[in-house]
Parts: structure tokens; sequence; C-alpha cells
């Protein structure tokens, strides 16, 4: 039997049974890769000038060079993920997990939306008591992204950016499965 896709799906983004998978899409980190690549470069290369001649003092070429350092761990960093195609989001009869999303059951979650709109959009969920979420997070930075998701009260976000699917299909498959497991 072949596997539905979802409409105007990606070929990674298929229905197995009540279970979505949508893995991130690689070309979608090239904009992000190769701009913090150009800029890592720019001032990474001026902040070392600055600090081998320049007379502005010490504390700005560190700055400069810093920045540039965080530029390029950036761009390694989406590098590694474009890469590595992790799974974006998975949504089944159970609830979400994924990259983006940390293992929630259908139980946890209040309520989902869609936050943005075009490719700026993202699928969000909030949940009943995210205490508990971050109880079972096992690192400081898993929790902060719990905590770091906008000021609209969204707990957990997925953004269309990294993704072929839109989030309009993922939003109308995951209230199918959050209703199914009321």
């Amino acid at each position: 039997m072949a596997r539905p896709l979802m409409p105007r799906g990606a070929p990674e983004a298929h229905l197995t049974d009540d279970a979505l998978t949508v893995r991130v899409n690689p070309k979608r980190f090239r904009t992000i890769i190769w701009t913090s690549l150009i800029l890592g470069t720019f001032f990474a290369g001026g902040g070392f000038v600055i600090l081998v001649w320049g007379q502005e003092g010490r504390g700005f070429g560190v700055a400069v060079f810093s920045l540039g350092a965080l530029f390029l761990y950036l761009g390694a960093m989406n590098f590694g993920i474009s890469r590595a195609r992790p799974v974006a989001l998975r949504l089944d009869a159970n609830g979400a997990s994924g990259y983006y999303v940390p293992s929630v059951t259908w139980d946890e979650v209040a309520m989902i939306g869609v936050d943005g709109a075009d490719s700026g959009a993202s699928l969000v969920f909030r949940l009943h008591d995210v205490q508990k979420l971050r109880a079972r997070q096992k690192t400081a930075w898993a929790r902060f992204g719990t905590v770091a998701t906008g000021p609209q009260g969204w707990h957990l976000r997925v953004p269309q950016l990294v993704m072929d699917v839109p989030v309009s299909d993922l939003y109308a498959h995951a209230q199918k499965l959050h209703a199914a497991a009321k």
C-alpha cells in the first residue's frame, strides 16, 4: 500500500497510519549558513586586525572578534542540523515530539495554533502545566527553549522556515489527533 502524502507536502512528510513525520529541509538552512559564515569571517577577521594593528583598544577588538566567533558557531551548528536532517516534528495518536518539540502527550496540550503568516508562521502548542514538562527536561538549554518561545503564551514552537509542509496542514492534522485523544 502506498503511503499518502500530505497535501502540498514534501516526499519526506508522509502519513503512516496516524503518524506524521516531517524532516528538516536542509535547503532552507543554506541562507542561514552562508550568512552566518560570511558575517562570522568578516567580524572575526576584522576583530583580529583591530587586535593586531588597531589603535582603538583591545576591548573593541575582542568584542568584534567574539561577535565573529558567535556567527561562525551559528553557521557550523546550522550546517550540522542540515546534514543530520533530524525529524523536525512527529505527530501521532500519543502526542507530539521531534527536534523542535520535546515529547508531549495530547493530555498535556491545552491548545494548538498557528502563529504568524507565510514563511514566518509556526505551529505552536500551549501546555496545561509547563512546569511538569520543564521538570522532565535534562538540560538548562532545553528548559530555556520552553520559556523563550514568545510573549503570546505559547510554550512550544515549530517554525515553518525549516519544513516543506505548510503549517496549516500540520495544524489540521494536530487538531484531528488532539480531538481524537480527548
